[in-house]
């Protein structure tokens, strides 16, 4: 025999409500700590090509934002919101390619903390030059209040400049996000 608890409020003890329901079956996260925020999802447009120097770590620069719970993304920067400290998913992604003309020796995006790297993704093509990679990362980080993140990319081209390739319509290919895990 099965039972059914129907209600539209759970609360704790302090009469504080954890989750309530609207009786059509949407339910709204009350407490902060389900709610796996703050979270982040930047990308750079199609419009936004970038040109980056050759063999040489550059900023990405992302001038879209489609998820930012706190205010906490700026210019290219995550900083994580104060009482916000914790275990996080950062993931990156971006298509690296070589200038016209041109073949990309070796590709790697970076994610920055504080001005330092933490972690990096990429590939080394000497033998076998390519003219565009797609990179992309997920790390856990352990982040304080204050810190903040950015994504590097690095190319080297046999000759010119490299570039980091804006998003279309159908694809997602320059990317960054974070949300905040649920410990």
């Amino acid at each position: 025999m099965a039972s059914i608890i129907k209600v539209n409020e759970y609360k704790d003890f302090g009469n504080n409500a954890i989750m309530t329901s609207d009786g059509a079956g949407n339910v709204t996260i009350n407490a902060a700590a389900l709610k796996n925020t703050p979270r982040f999802l930047a990308l750079k447009s199609n419009a936004a090509d970038q040109t980056i120097s050759d063999a040489t770590g550059t900023l990405i620069t992302f001038d879209t934002e489609i998820i930012d719970t706190d205010n906490a993304f700026a210019s290219n920067t995550f900083t994580v919101p104060a009482g916000e400290g914790g275990t996080y998913m950062i993931g990156a992604g971006a298509n690296i390619g070589a200038g016209t003309y041109s073949q990309l020796d070796q590709s790697i995006i970076y994610l920055v903390k504080n001005g330092t790297i933490t972690s990096n993704y990429g590939g080394a093509f000497q033998s076998n030059p390519i003219y565009h990679s797609n990179l992309s990362y997920t790390d856990v980080q352990v982040l304080s209040a204050g810190d903040t993140l950015v994504v590097w990319a690095y190319a080297n081209v046999n000759s010119g400049s490299g570039h980091v390739s804006g998003n279309s319509d159908l694809r997602r290919e320059t990317y960054f996000y974070g949300y905040k895990l649920l410990t």
